[in-house]
C-alpha cells in the first residue's frame, strides 16, 4: 500500500470516530505501528490531523474552507470571465475533468452548445447543474460527501478517478504563488493531483484575488500545469520564470 493510499485510509477511519489509537490503525489497515507514527506525523504536517498521546483526531475546521454555497458567489464577475477565456480549450467529443470549485462551475452553463462531451468529477454540483443537457455524460466518483462542501472524498473517489484518463482538467485552487499552488483539504488534494497526473492537459482557473492568498498544502508546481486562466495580468508578473509566464492568459485591456 502507497503512502497516500495508506494516509486516505487513516483520515477514512478518522472521519468514523473522533479520536483512533495508533494501535487500532495499525490493526485494521495491517501495517506496522512505526509506519502508522510516521504517517501521523505527515498528517498533522498537512494540517489534516492532530496527532494525540497514543493516537490522533482530525482538525476541527474553523475558516480553513468556505462552505460551497458562499464561494460561488464570490468573485463572480471575474469567474464569469475566466470560464469565457476557457472555452476555447473545449472541443466537442472531448473527455474532461473538473474539480467541484466554484470557479470551474462557472464554465457549466456554457457547456450547452457542445455535443458529445464526457465529465468526470468529484462534484456533487455540477451533476446537478447539468442534468438536463443532454450532449454530456457525466460520471460522479461518489464516495464520502464532505458536509457543506458540495464534494466527494476518500478511497472510494480515489479509485473511481484513477480509472480515467482524459483530454483535458479544468481546476482551481485556493492560492498561488511564483512556484506552486496550494489548496486547504488534504483529501481533495490527492484527487486533483491525481487528475492532474491522468490528463494530457490541465488548465488552472484562478481570479486575481488568490495571488493574495495564503494556504499550508502544496497542491502541485505551476510547471505541472498547462494554462494558467486569470481575469487580469498578476502583480509582480516579471517575477514569474520565463516559461511560466508563457502559461498566463488574461483579457486583452
Amino acid at each position: 500500500m502507497i503512502t497516500e493510499e495508506r494516509m486516505t485510509k487513516i483520515l477514512d477511519i478518522l472521519k468514523e470516530k473522533e479520536f483512533v489509537s495508533i494501535q487500532e490503525i495499525s490493526e485494521k489497515l495491517y501495517i506496522s505501528i512505526s509506519t502508522v507514527r510516521r504517517d501521523l506525523i505527515n498528517l498533522e504536517k498537512s494540517g489534516a490531523i492532530n496527532r494525540v498521546r497514543g493516537g490522533a483526531s482530525l482538525v476541527k475546521e474553523k475558516n480553513q474552507i468556505q462552505p460551497s454555497n458562499i464561494r460561488s458567489k464570490i468573485n463572480t464577475v471575474e469567474k464569469r470571465i475566466i470560464a469565457n477565456l476557457a472555452l476555447k480549450f473545449i472541443k466537442e467529443d472531448m473527455s474532461i475533468f473538473m474539480d467541484a470549485s466554484s470557479t470551474v462551475q462557472f464554465l457549466c452553463p456554457k457547456l450547452e452548445n457542445f455535443k458529445r462531451l464526457i465529465l468526470i468529477t468529484n462534484s456533487a454540483t455540477i451533476p446537478y447543474m447539468l442534468n438536463d443537457n443532454r450532449n454530456i455524460n457525466i460520471y460522479c466518483s461518489g464516495g464520502f460527501l464532505k458536509p457543506n462542501s458540495h464534494y466527494f472524498i476518500g478511497s472510494a473517489s480515489t479509485n473511481f478517478i484513477s480509472e480515467f484518463s482524459t483530454d483535458i482538467y479544468f481546476m482551481s485552487c485556493k492560492s498561488i504563488d511564483f512556484n506552486n499552488i496550494y489548496d486547504a483539504d488534504y483529501e481533495q488534494i490527492q484527487l486533483k493531483k491525481l487528475m492532474i497526473k491522468n490528463s494530457k492537459k490541465t488548465v488552472l482557473l484562478v481570479d486575481s484575488s488568490k495571488f493574495d492568498e495564503n494556504s499550508f498544502i502544496k497542491l502541485s508546481n505551476l510547471s505541472d500545469i498547462t494554462y494558467i486562466i486569470t481575469d487580469k495580468k498578476p502583480k509582480n508578473f516579471e517575477k514569474y520564470d520565463k516559461t511560466i509566464q508563457e502559461k498566463f492568459i488574461w483579457p486583452d485591456d
